[in-house]
């Protein structure tokens, strides 16, 4: 926590150097989430965005060409049972890909309308030193969680690539993971520098991809709990409604991907590449399902604040008014993932499953 600390402290200092305009630090923090996601085509918070771009299509027919190679892959190394896991962890992220693109480019003209109602509302409360107070901390937390998130899914990639090249030369030629260019051996060390190079490049799409669309969605959803405490639920039931498909997509691909890695691990305890990528995918279900279980206790709090109010002292118009809120807190939004709410539960669920599975294969192979 110290560490954490400290971290926010320095993501303070260098805010307040910009600017303690809490509007400028937010248009800052759009500007740095679009940047990432601008380079892969995915600016989405431009005016006038649109999907026509030269990056854009690029990105589509990257994921094209990506997913042809990963499923090529994936029949070269049946009977080999990590790298076929290996092609399966790739292939599954075209799905969180795809689920993201569809989540911030076909429903774009709800994003810029979310993202224009926090603009107009950081502009609304200017000047108020309480409420600044509060959109500053909002701000700074977005911040640091985005930064945190970005240098965990980095830093995990990173030792993939690191530990494949210290790999490959001290023993053998081994690639950071299981897909690999048709007809491009790895055997030679101009086929392993190629193949390489085009795993650097996808992992670079993904990392930057997940940084950009995470980034967006803590923003959306810290806000949103800012929104419930000033009574606005609005905000909340179409962040919720926007996300729910996401998460059942991505939150399925998760579990499928920990699930393959857990049954490689339990046959080769020494694959290091997937624990790393084990830490990589906590990191990214932790922040979503800790963001999520405040959203709930923030929900939680609202209710249960408007339930206490002394509503039998009040006029018959106002008790009226009050019944009709009540109602409405109780249904501010769920951020579902179609089984459940997106909390630390869930989070939880899903690695006693995946812990489940594991001792069943521990099991099974100790028979064997």
């Amino acid at each position: 926590m110290y560490i954490v600390e400290r971290f926010r402290a320095l993501v303070r200092y260098h805010l307040e150097r910009r600017s303690c305009d809490t509007r400028v630090q937010l248009t800052l923090l759009v500007q740095k989430i679009n940047f990432v996601g601008g380079l892969l085509g995915l600016d989405v918070f431009t005016p006038n965005y649109s999907t026509t771009g030269r990056r854009f299509r690029l990105l589509v027919l990257n994921m094209f060409v990506f997913s042809l190679i990963n499923l090529y892959s994936l029949n070269v190394s049946y009977g080999d049972l990590v790298n076929f896991m290996y092609c399966l962890e790739t292939i599954l992220y075209v799905g969180i890909a795809g689920i993201k693109m569809d989540v911030f480019v076909r429903h774009n003209r709800l994003i810029c309308k979310l993202h224009q109602f926090m603009t107009e509302f950081y502009a609304r409360c200017r000047g108020d030193p309480d409420q600044d107070r509060l959109l500053g901390a909002i701000t700074l937390d977005t911040y640091v969680l985005v930064l945190l998130f970005g240098f965990c899914s980095s830093s995990a990639a990173a030792l993939i690539f690191v530990y494949s090249l210290a790999w490959s030369a001290t023993v053998e030629y081994a690639l950071p993971f299981g897909f690999f260019i048709p007809t491009v051996g790895i055997e030679q060390l101009k086929g392993f520098l190629m193949n390489f190079a085009f795993q650097l490049f996808e992992s670079f799409l993904m990392v930057a991809g997940l940084v950009s669309s995470e980034g967006a969605f803590f923003m959306f959803l810290l806000q949103a709990c800012l929104q419930l405490d000033m009574l606005r639920l609005d905000f909340a039931k179409s962040l919720c409604s926007l996300f729910e498909l996401h998460f059942f997509v991505v939150f399925g691909c998760i579990f499928c991907q920990l699930v393959s890695i857990v049954v490689v691990v339990v046959s080769v305890p020494d694959w290091y590449p997937g624990y790393f990528l084990f830490f990589m995918l906590t990191f990214q279900l932790f922040f979503s399902c800790a963001l999520g279980q405040m959203f709930d206790i923030k929900c939680d709090e609202l209710t249960v604040a408007i339930y206490n109010v002394p509503w039998y002292s009040m006029e018959v118009q106002d008790q009226k008014a009050m019944r009709l809120l009540l109602m409405a807190s109780q249904h501010p939004g769920r951020l579902s993932y179609g089984f459940g709410s997106v909390n630390m539960q869930a989070f939880f669920e899903i690695y006693r499953r995946t812990y489940s599975i594991g001792m069943m294969m521990i099991s099974v192979s100790e028979d064997e």
